[in-house]
């Protein structure tokens, strides 16, 4: 998941706001929420990418970005993993889908929702990319975990 914000110099209440204050107290307040990684970049880091992944085209005055992750059960993983590792068939596919595409995605965007909302409160704007974007109707070789990369890495997640 990733989120973009816009600078803004005041709250929606008029008072001044402290960037690196700020940084921090969504930090702590993601973490309490249930987050286990938050990474923080400049927009700039994602030129080049496809024109759906970058952050002005959803705010054209973005100029930073968040990215967050959630920890996926290794024992599913591992699982899988093996498998594919193996080029066998796993017992089950339906641990891995719930737990990862369904429930972590749906978490995630919930706390990118949470997040957007943190933000707006503090008199930035920022748009909440869901967990799975960019939205591919169909499944590829990319989906989900190259996009997701392309997103974390810049952030230093």
């Amino acid at each position: 998941m990733a989120k973009v914000i816009q600078d803004q110099k005041r709250c929606s209440d008029g008072r001044e706001t402290n960037p690196a204050r700020l940084t921090e107290d969504f930090r702590t307040y993601l973490h309490r929420e249930g987050v286990d990684l938050v990474g923080f970049g400049s927009v700039n880091r994602l030129d080049g990418a496809p024109e759906e992944m970058r952050p002005q085209c959803y705010l054209p005055d973005a100029r930073y970005m968040i990215a967050i992750g959630l920890r996926v059960n290794e024992a599913v993983c591992d699982l899988i993993a093996q498998h594919a590792r193996n080029d066998t068939d796993p017992p089950s596919y339906h641990s891995y889908q719930i737990y990862t595409l369904v429930m972590i995605n749906r978490e995630i965007d919930r706390l990118a929702y949470l997040g957007a909302k943190y933000f707006e409160g503090s008199g930035y704007r920022a748009y909440p990319f869901p967990a799975n974007v960019p939205h591919l109707l169909k499944p590829s070789k990319e989906y989900p975990i190259r996009k997701a990369r392309r997103l974390a890495l810049p952030v230093g997640l």
